[in-house]
């Protein structure tokens, strides 16, 4: 498995002011939050492959800046609360992020000063002299619209080193393939800092823009081959045909199962509801490998997601047949 690297933030610190009176804490309050939507680091860029955290290089707070990401290759990283103990001053600023576009990620919550020690082995933890901020974050990782089986692991989802471990050990092939099948999308993101009564709001503009089974196997540390796509498919997979090459239809014909697998036997009404064009006379006379290629011929699908039936005949691969790290 590839070494995690440790991520390394820029925060900000508040310096006390000679304030007497009812106003201080108000003033505190308005200093935080002030600064705290002023940060350079307030939406932050984490590439999934190095583990590097980077400020973009113009925020991206107009469509004249928009930041261009790719799905699963950029993760998001948003302030959810920043807490400061500083001089027997306590504050926090709490942040909550708001979307029309947010089904395009999926999103956990991360302590950031966990993920700055998670880097395996150079795990280094928070800046020196940062060691009283604490800081929780949205994190968002661009997959596109869709069913994805990984959204069901809790493991997976519960941090950015998680789901890095799960896609190079675990990830379903389907799952893969549909997420190299998500369109461009541009949206806005959000984000709103609050303390007490006060409130600032602050939108941030994105592109996410496809990613390709090549990129997704990179990220993988792995071959196409062994994400479980074969070499006689993988190629149509960024330019799908709208009907079934010559070679495909021999690759489906030639490794045709001589009986009807029991993971379709199994899991036979998910499967049909997946895939309806599938006669249920398939579970008391399973086809030949002649009558499953005129049958891929009439059913050719828009994507080859579509066919998650696929896995569960052996066909395009086992699920879990990556090798592990």
């Amino acid at each position: 498995m590839k070494s995690k690297k440790a991520l390394s933030l820029t925060v900000f610190t508040l310096s006390t002011l000679s304030l007497t009176g009812c106003g201080f804490q108000a003033a505190i309050n308005t200093m935080a939050l002030s600064a705290a939507m002023q940060l350079p680091y307030i939406v932050n860029n984490v590439d999934l492959e190095t583990k590097a955290l980077a400020q973009f290089e113009t925020m991206p707070t107009s469509l004249a800046n928009q930041a261009e990401i790719s799905y699963v290759q950029n993760v998001l990283a948003i302030p959810k609360s920043i807490s400061i103990s500083q001089s027997g001053i306590n504050v926090q600023v709490d942040f909550e992020i708001e979307s029309d576009g947010l089904d395009n990620f999926l999103i956990f919550e991360q302590s950031l000063n966990d993920l700055a020690g998670e880097g395996g082995d150079s795990g280094q933890g928070m800046p020196e002299g940062l060691e009283n901020l604490e800081l929780t974050a949205y994190i968002l990782i661009p997959i596109g619209t869709g069913d994805y089986t990984f959204r069901e692991d809790e493991t997976a989802t519960s941090s950015i080193t998680a789901f890095a471990d799960y896609l190079q050990s675990d990830f379903d092939v389907i799952d893969v393939l549909k997420i190299t099948e998500q369109d461009m999308v541009e949206l806005s993101i959000d984000v709103t800092g609050k303390i007490g009564e006060q409130e600032k709001t602050k939108t941030f503009y994105f592109q996410i823009n496809e990613t390709s089974l090549d990129d997704l196997a990179a990220l993988a540390d792995t071959s196409i081959a062994e994400l479980g796509v074969p070499e006689e498919i993988a190629e149509y997979v960024s330019n799908w045909p709208e009907e079934p090459q010559p070679e495909v239809v021999d690759f489906v014909g030639d490794n045709w199962p001589a009986e009807i697998p029991q993971e379709m036997v199994d899991n036979w009404e998910e499967i049909t509801a997946n895939v309806p064009a599938i006669p249920d006379e398939w579970l008391e006379t399973w086809p030949s490998p002649e009558e499953a290629e005129t049958w891929l011929e009439e059913n050719w699908p828009e994507n080859l997601s579509d066919y998650d039936w696929l896995v569960d005949a052996g066909i395009l691969g086992m699920a879990n047949s990556q090798p592990q790290p």
